[in-house]
């Protein structure tokens, strides 16, 4: 395999996919090859190809590509770091999210395997086949042999209902790492291998979508909008029914878990009442927006001066000042990439005026624009 490359993609739109100059610059690349020369690449936006060249009597004919696939689940971090580095709108969050939750998550090893198939399929010289045939052939058992567990007890019943709610508790609280310890400790109290004994694969699937639906349910519980909670049930259901073996469901079981806790650190506010969760969810969903008390108050359906009061009772900070740092918040990773300017950046977190935003900016940190990206440089 040769080395990575880096191809940026100008914009975010139907052309998220590589353009054809793209997929002619590999094949340029393998052509200068060996022919077992396999080539990964990937792009700015994250998506990731395998290629390989086509030969014919030490001839090139052309080139295979395998993708678009990740290598891991696409988390918020990731998101962000596709919109920072191709300048996209905040709002694109969603879609793109959508995007990549379609997506299939190829891992290191599952990928290495990829390859050497592609290597051998296509580097070698056409063999023809040898046909035999015989009048009578072995008989074979292609069932998976397992062991089919009794119906649960009530005892055992009991105790499934306390570790769930446990282990609901534990992540609508945060703490993912105690929650893969529960899980990992009451492993026995959610085997349901009965329930399709000739296929753990379905049965340990079928786990997952439980837990799935049943952490969805505990980071509501602890206070995360459903609008993040789909898009993080939908990207699990999809990588859950696309896995084909056990060790990758396993990895899965684990991240889910992870997700979900954090889901609850960053997005929930357990001391807030509702008006004001609201009020915050619409913020963080409209960042890169012009926002007013008005419009908020009007778009959760709550008078703006009880609004404006509540906010300020609860999070000891106006609403306009909550904005204002969320929005000084949104713009920092942009201004320490340093691939923006400054009048693109504030345009891109909803400020019109740049000087606006540099007086907003210097209230909310103590120092110009241009002062922190010279301390970033440092």
């Amino acid at each position: 395999m040769v080395n990575l490359i880096q191809l940026v993609h100008p914009s975010f739109s139907e052309e998220i996919m590589p353009t054809m100059d793209t997929f002619l610059k590999v094949t340029e690349q393998l052509q200068k090859q060996k022919p077992n020369c396999c080539y990964f690449f990937n792009t700015s936006f994250g998506l990731e190809y395998s290629a390989i060249g086509l030969w014919e009597e030490e001839k090139f004919q052309g080139s295979i590509f395998v993708g678009p696939f990740l290598s891991n689940a696409p988390n918020l971090d990731f998101i962000n770091r596709v919109i920072s580095s191709n300048q996209l709108p905040l709002h694109s969050r969603k879609t793109l999210q959508d995007f990549y939750d379609s997506l299939i998550v190829v891992h290191p090893h599952e990928l290495n395997h990829l390859n050497v198939l592609l290597t051998n399929l296509f580097s070698h010289p056409y063999v023809a086949p040898q046909l035999r045939s015989s009048d009578s052939l072995p008989s074979f058992s292609t069932k998976h042999e397992v062991l089919s567990k009794q119906e649960p007890t009530q005892q055992t019943i009991e105790a499934r209902y306390k570790f769930e709610n446990e282990l609901m508790s534990v992540v609508a609280k945060g703490d993912g790492l105690l929650a893969i310890k529960i899980m990992d400790e009451h492993l026995e109290l959610i085997d349901f291998s009965y329930r399709a004994s000739d296929n753990p694969i379905r049965a340990y699937k079928n786990l997952l979508f439980s837990l799935n639906t049943l952490n969805r349910k505990a980071a509501e519980k602890g206070g995360v909008h459903p609008i993040y909670l789909h898009s993080i049930s939908e990207k699990f259901a999809i990588m859950i029914e696309r896995t084909k073996d056990l060790p990758t469901l396993y990895e899965i079981r684990r991240a889910l878990l992870m997700e979900y806790s954090e889901s609850v650190r960053t997005y929930s506010n357990p001391e807030y009442s509702d008006i004001v969760k609201r009020a915050i969810h619409y913020i963080l969903l409209h960042i890169d927006y012009p926002l007013t008390l008005e419009e908020i108050a009007k778009k959760i359906y709550v008078n703006p001066a009880h609004l404006s009061r509540k906010f300020k009772s609860e999070t000891h900070m106006t609403l306009t000042q909550y904005i204002h740092y969320k929005k000084i918040e949104e713009a920092k990773p942009y201004l320490e990439k340093g691939s923006l300017s400054i009048t693109e950046i504030a345009l891109l977190v909803g400020f019109n005026d740049s000087n606006y935003f540099g007086k907003v900016f210097k209230k909310v940190t103590g120092m110009t624009p241009s002062l922190f990206i010279a301390n970033t440089n440092k």
